[in-house]
């Protein structure tokens, strides 16, 4: 039974008091006194223990703004939006950030928890969630940017905001998400730098001239791309040399730059296998020397944990020491500083260069869809850009020679190994059209008739419209066979395709009826009835 969508009441309330303080006048009449009281509305709301739970609400000077209150209240109820104005934004980040702890990564929810204790909630949090608006948002993104605060902090704090009052608004918790159109301003992209290979092998013969324990984990990031944290995280288990790969199982975090933890991977495309190349297995194996000598140096102080890169106790290594050393190792090798995400984008970088395909390049880089590596490295497809510049070329080209292109030579597909290279089509009185379908070819072979002149082309594809598929006549008239692409049936010619009403009538055939003319059409071997399309 649905809800009483007027219901609720509305009523006068005053707060005098007798001499033993009960309320003297509950309802004080309107006669007595025209500003007396305050107005009031009471309404009953659904709980989930199945008790009576009453919203009462007061301190309306006039009884249409009571009215006016009660309504939003019923009006938010029919919407499924919960109604709690005496939530504060506070109150509801705190309830937020707990329940983001079940889905986030714990270095994210370090963000998450700076961001809203010593920002958002020290600022705006004394506000009520259903009073909070964009002007709110507006004007303390201007007070942190006067202030000197940096841009990259002020909208990831925007950002966390924004995502708090979108889950406010899937939760119809809230009609609208006032963060959502804030205007701060965007940091700019930083251009970073990327060596060449020429860089690279210089860096990694210094590495290996002075002879650097973290030469093999430098090699491996740039011959397959990995993450600092996913190479960090590498175990032994994950790592079949035989076979040349190795899965991506964990990631190393550093939480607050204090607590290292194993994370899942950065998102689910990045949990998956990885080829590795001769000189990628070469330095694995290096390291598991490397590390056999530094377990029987250590001896029972070595901290067994299957890692393939460790400090010499066993212990994994620290982001942040990684990132000094490589400082340190380029400014030894007088090659400009880069950060070890840098290397990653190195073995893009020369993939999309030496004309690998994106997608191929995506998968390699386990990018989560193709735009991501498209709108990332975009800019280093000079290749494509070659060809996209060459084809206007070549079309302003034909039209300074009066030439159109339908009017140029068609080109015999490329030669299959199955299928050697043959003289020019046009000159062996054979040509090859597109395929309707699969992108094939198709080829058709032509006589000329006894004047010399070209016979008419079927229809495109490889079921032509116009029949018939196949014509045969005495004396100087063309014969045209037309055999399919391989796609369609590999290794053997299509069947004609005839009808009664295609088939050139003559004195020794007569047209037959549908049934007739099938059992005339079956194999004289199989018996099988005409292939039909």
């Amino acid at each position: 039974m649905s809800r009483n969508p007027n219901r609720g009441r509305v009523y006068r309330r005053c707060g005098c008091r007798d001499a033993t303080g009960a309320n003297s006048a509950p309802a004080a009449p309107p006669s007595r006194k025209r500003r007396h009281g305050r107005w009031v509305f009471a309404v009953n709301l659904p709980s989930l223990d199945r008790r009576r739970k009453t919203l009462r609400r007061g301190g309306f000077l006039t009884q249409t703004a009571a009215r006016n209150a009660l309504d939003r209240v019923l009006a938010c109820e029919r919407a499924g939006v919960h109604s709690d104005d005496r939530q504060t934004l506070t109150d509801y980040l705190a309830a937020w950030i707990e329940h983001k702890a079940l889905s986030l990564k714990p270095t994210t929810m370090a963000r998450y928890r700076d961001y809203v204790t010593k920002d958002l909630s020290a600022a705006l949090g004394a506000i009520r969630l259903e009073k909070l608006t964009h002007h709110h948002v507006a004007a303390w993104v201007g007070e942190q940017l006067a202030a000197g605060r940096g841009p990259v902090t002020v909208h990831r704090c925007v950002a966390t905001l924004s995502s708090a009052l979108g889950d406010a608004v899937r939760q119809h918790r809230l009609l609208h998400n006032p963060a959502r159109f804030a205007n701060v301003p965007r940091p700019r992209r930083q251009n970073r730098v990327c060596w060449s290979p020429v860089q690279a092998v210089a860096f990694l013969q210094h590495c290996a001239a002075v002879a650097d324990p973290l030469t093999e984990l430098f090699e491996l990031i740039v011959c397959t791309g990995l993450r600092k944290g996913e190479a960090l995280a590498l175990h032994w288990t994950d790592i079949d040399l035989d076979a040349r790969l190795l899965f991506v199982r964990w990631t190393l975090s550093n939480v607050n730059n204090t607590t290292p933890m194993f994370t899942a991977p950065k998102t689910r495309s990045s949990h998956a296998w990885i080829g590795l190349s001769g000189r990628a297995v070469s330095a694995l194996r290096r390291q598991a020397e490397r590390q056999r000598l530094q377990r029987i140096a250590a001896g029972a102080a070595y901290q067994e944990q299957d890692l393939a890169f460790t400090r010499r106790g066993g212990q994994p290594l620290r982001p942040e020491y990684i990132l000094r050393h490589l400082h340190t190792l380029t400014d030894e090798a007088d090659l400009p500083r880069v950060r070890v995400h840098d290397l990653r984008h190195f073995a893009a970088t020369t993939m999309l260069s030496s004309q690998v395909p994106l997608a191929m390049a995506s998968k390699a880089m386990r990018h989560s869809t193709l735009s991501t590596t498209t709108e990332v490295y975009g800019h280093l497809l000079r290749h494509v850009a070659h060809q996209a510049v060459d084809a206007i070329d070549t079309a302003l080209r034909l039209a300074e020679q009066g030439l159109r292109p339908s009017e140029l030579p068609l080109r015999p597909p490329p030669s299959r190994p199955d299928q050697p290279a043959t003289a020019p089509l046009w000159q062996s009185g054979s040509a090859v059209r597109p395929h309707g379908d699969h992108g094939g070819a198709t080829r058709i072979t032509r006589r000329l008739d006894s004047t010399g002149a070209q016979p008419r082309w079927p229809g495109p594809g490889c079921a032509p419209r116009s029949p018939p598929w196949r014509r045969r006549s005495s004396g100087g008239s063309p014969i045209i066979t037309r055999s399919c692409c391989a796609p369609c049936s590999p290794g053997s010619t299509r069947p004609a395709r005839t009808s009664p009403r295609s088939r050139p009538v003559s004195r020794r055939w007569s047209p037959l009826s549908p049934r007739r003319w099938r059992d005339s059409m079956r194999s004289p071997v199989s018996g099988a009835p005409p292939r039909t399309w």
